[in-house]
């Protein structure tokens, strides 16, 4: 199951989507998990862009 939990992680995310110019309507997503303490789940995963599954290589 892909999922992103701590808040080292979700920055980590941000910060590959804001290099990769990912939708801004992501990083409003995740910049919202990170400031409510929530995770990034399965849903999220299967809902991101193909050409953006790579960057969540690596995070927990």
């Amino acid at each position: 199951m892909k999922e992103i939990k701590t808040k080292k992680g979700l920055t980590e995310l941000l910060n590959r989507y804001e290099k990769a110019k990912a939708d801004p309507e992501w990083i409003l997503t995740i910049k919202g998990c990170i400031k409510s303490g929530l995770a990034m789940d399965e849903i999220d995963y299967k809902n991101t862009p193909k050409k953006l599954k790579s960057l969540w290589r690596g995070l927990k």
